[in-house]
Parts: structure tokens; sequence; C-alpha cells
């Protein structure tokens, strides 16, 4: 009786078990219902999400330039607006959260809004928190827009943000209702138009997720990849926090392009009536680049040499080390150094080097198995690389879909087209580093057609040997690098890129 007594009965044991995984499932149920347990829930699945976005980006996306605002302190402000909209909830207000757009400058994110959050003025007041205040056309409160377009850059901002938002009770602007305190928990300015500001009027009202390169937007190009990419983040953002927060009710997110939407003015404070479409003064320069159907096997050699006049019986062809005066063998001499030689030998040194047999120096332009694409270099001296002075040289590739060519990996198959950003600093070593850039893009040095090493995808447009940073902050793509100059010049250099000096 006594053993029968201290065997476990298996059944009890399964039921004591089942029991005691039940109470953690319940209690788990109940932490997800609280205000810090969704925004636990929440943020890891941001951060989640983004980490998913860098290991899966493939050509027709730069998901470098988006980053986690800060994931540390995240949690705390996420649960704050949790918390609010519990209270908004019990009170009978609209609590449903949803993305909008801030811009802002890169000085502000270091400053305070990763730690503290967008603040109204009037907190930032309380808190003793230094910063310019260029009015408020409809009152203090956090300015939001629900599209990447409208505001892009406002006031010279270099920093995108997805912000979740909270809007509570809502009322139209109308004179001196941003003095009443009472009126309603957000304010919206030009209502019903593309240009709609949602003006938030507590910092409980918002968390900022995911910043973005302003860069990243094209407000002339409908058809941008950098616009497409931003949209895509918006939705993914978007069913995040339906999932989360909102009850798992769908929020539609249409698609805005740039052409439909009123651009505001950059650096201006615009009253409620004004309606003002503005156009790019951002210097601006493009290139573009034709993929030829074949290219140049070998040198013709009326394009690189000219006959050269007979030259004293004592000089030596430094490629057969005889004499240059070899009765009726042709003298020839490269146009770019002069040096002169057989016209027999240099045809057969040019085949296996493209280099001059005497100095060395490289003979006729490079040719790579670039596809055809675009160039464009914008000169921003509202944007600054990480650990350098204001001022970067933004350049964005589009490069065409279309067949690949004889002399690409996989002839007749068609291969998508990609959108890429680079970023330079604006100074001595940037603008020579831009040069060289140049000169290997017109001759198709820059991308090549083959297996993307981030996705394995066959047929895709990469990166040839030539490196760019294609993020204005710290890690792997971005900045500082102290060997990033030396190392993508000595890759111009094995290209035989001529140096920014004789460009």
């Amino acid at each position: 009786q006594d053993l029968e007594a201290r065997v476990e009965d298996p059944l009890q044991k399964h039921d004591s078990h089942l029991a005691h995984t039940l109470a953690v499932c319940d209690s788990n149920i109940a932490m997800d219902e609280t205000p810090i347990g969704k925004a636990w829930n929440f943020v890891s699945k941001i951060i989640s999400f983004q980490q998913d976005m860098l290991h899966k980006q493939d050509a027709n996306m730069n998901a470098m330039n988006f980053r986690v605002v800060n994931q540390d302190d995240m949690v705390f402000l996420a649960q704050r607006v949790f918390q609010a909209q519990q209270e908004f909830r019990l009170a009978g207000k609209p609590f449903h959260v949803d993305i909008g757009y801030h811009y802002t400058h890169r000085k502000n994110m270091d400053s305070g809004v990763r730690t503290d959050g967008l603040l109204t003025h009037a907190e930032r007041r309380e808190r003793n928190i230094q910063s310019n205040f260029n009015g408020a056309t409809f009152g203090d409160g956090i300015y939001t827009c629900s599209n990447a377009f409208s505001y892009h850059a406002f006031a010279g901002g270099d920093v995108g943000l997805f912000v979740a938002r909270l809007k509570g009770t809502t009322r139209d602007y109308t004179q001196g209702i941003e003095n009443d305190p009472n009126a309603a928990d957000t304010i919206i300015g030009r209502s019903g138009n593309s240009d709609e500001v949602i003006v938030l009027r507590s910092s409980a009202q918002c968390v900022s997720l995911i910043q973005f390169g302003s860069p990243m937007i094209e407000l002339d190009n409908d058809a941008s990849m950098g616009n497409a990419m931003v949209h895509r983040y918006h939705i993914l953002l978007q069913d995040i926090l339906d999932e989360c927060v909102n009850g798992g009710k769908n929020t539609p997110v249409p698609l805005v392009l740039p052409s439909q939407v009123l651009l505001r003015a950059s650096g201006t404070t615009l009253a409620p009536s004004t309606n003002l479409l503005i156009t790019s003064t951002i210097p601006r320069e493009e290139m573009k680049y034709n993929a030829p159907d074949c290219l140049r096997q070998g040198y013709v050699l009326s394009q690189l040499i000219e006959i050269a006049s007979h030259s004293a019986s004592d000089a030596e062809c430094t490629v057969c080390l005889e004499t240059l005066d070899k009765g009726t063998v042709a003298v020839v001499r490269l146009v770019d150094c002069r040096h002169k030689f057989h016209g027999c030998c240099i045809e057969t040194a040019l085949a296996h080097s493209k280099k001059c047999p005497s100095c060395r120096r490289p003979v006729g332009k490079p040719q790579g198995s670039m596809p055809s694409g675009t160039m464009t270099i914008e000169w921003r001296s509202d944007m600054t690389c990480h650990g350098f002075v204001p001022g970067v040289i933004v350049i964005r590739y589009n490069m065409d879909a279309g067949i690949q060519k004889q002399y690409h990996e996989n002839p007749g198959m068609p291969y998508a087209g990609t959108h890429r950003i680079a970023y330079l600093p604006d100074n001595r070593e940037g603008k020579g580093l831009l040069k060289r850039l140049k000169y290997a893009f017109s001759c198709g040095l820059t991308f090549t057609i083959g297996t993307s090493l981030t996705t394995g995808t066959p047929n895709s447009v990469t990166w040839s040997s030539i490196h760019h940073k294609t993020s204005l902050y710290p890690g792997v793509h971005g900045y500082p690098d102290d060997a990033y100059f030396i190392n993508a010049n000595e890759e111009l250099d094995a290209l035989h890129v001529p140096s920014a000096d004789n460009l």
C-alpha cells in the first residue's frame, strides 16, 4: 500500500501539468491585454519585422535606409500610447491607432527624439529642452501627415519617421481653437485635402517606430522604388498595429502618389488657407547609360593609336625589344601616352592587357557589363553623413528592367530593375570619389547581372566590385568608415578608372 501510495497517477500528473500550462497561458493572455504587455509584444514584432526586412532585402529594396528609432526606449513610449488608448476606450472616445509621418532634423533625433519621443512645444519647455520654434499654424502639438510627400523635408528635415498615432477625438481647425485645450485630442488642419495635417496635442498619443532618410522619397517620380519601399513599410507596420492593438481590425492603406498631393513649401509657416505647390530647388545632375548590344572585343587600333613618324634607328619596341626601324614593319604610337611600338606587337600586347607596356597607363576606356540605367546626383546641404560636417552628395541609381544581352549570365532571359541610393560627404574626398564614380557609371562598371549574394536570387542586378555607402548612419554600409575612401579608390584603380585629378 505504501508503495502504491508513492506511485504517481499518470493521469493526475497530466491534469496537474495541463492546469499549470493553462494558468501560464491565462497569465500571458492577461499580460498581453495590459498596456505594458501590448508594448512588449508590439515592440518585439517591430524589431523582428525590421530584422526580417534587412535579411530578405533584394535588388529592389534598400532596407539599410530604414532603422528602428530606439528599441530600448520604445517599450516605455509605446506603453504610454497604449495606456492612453485604454483610457480613451473607457471614456468612450475613438481609440484606433494608425500610421502617420513626421519629418525632423537628424540633430533632433540625436538630442532627444530617440529617448524622449516627439514632444509638443509646451512639453519641451516644461522639460527645459532647448529647441527652435518655427510657429504653429494649427496650435501647439505634434504635427503629422498621412502621406510621405506633402511635408517631405519640411523646414529642411532630413529624417522621416513612421509614427503610430492615437487621434482620439478630432476637430477641424477653426480660428481660436488652438487656444482651447479641451476642444479635442487632435486638431485637423486643411481637413479633407491631400496635404491634411494631423496635430496630436500630447506626446502620449504617438510613438516613433522606424526612421528613414528623406532622400528615399522622390517627389518627381511616381514610380520610384524608394517611394514604393516607403509605402510597403507603411502597409506592414499598419498590419502589426492592427494585430497588436486594434483588435485585428484591418486598416486600409491607400496608395498615394506624389503627383496626387499638394507639396508644402519647405521652411515656411503657412496660413491655413495657403495653397502652395513647390518645385524642387535641390541642385541635381543626371547621367544616362545605354548598354551596348555587344562588348568591344579587344581594341580597334585606329581608335587608340596613330601612325608614327620614322623613329631613330636605335629606338626599341619594348614589346619585342627589337629596333623600331625594321623596314616594312609599321610603327605606331599610343594616343594618350605617345609611346611607340611595332603595330603587330602592340596589338598582341593590348589583347592581353589594356595598359601601355612602357608606362602601364590604361589604354582606352574600360567597358563593363552593366545594363541600361540612370545615375542622378543631388547636393543636399540639409543632410549629414555621420561623423562629417553637414553636406551630402546623394547618388540615386535607377536600373531599368530588360532582357539580358549576349555578354550577360543568361542571354535572352529577363531581369528585374532596381533602385539604389548611396551617399558621399560633400567634401574634397567625396567630390573626388564622385568624379570617379561618374566615370565608372559611364563605362558600365557600377552594376552587373548575376545572382544576388544577399538573397540568392538569379537574374538580379547586383553591385559589381565598387563599394558604395548606402546609409548615412553607423553600420557596415554606413558612416563613419576611415577606410572607405582608400578601399573605394583602390577598387576603381583596379578597373582602370582615371584618378580624380585626371578627370
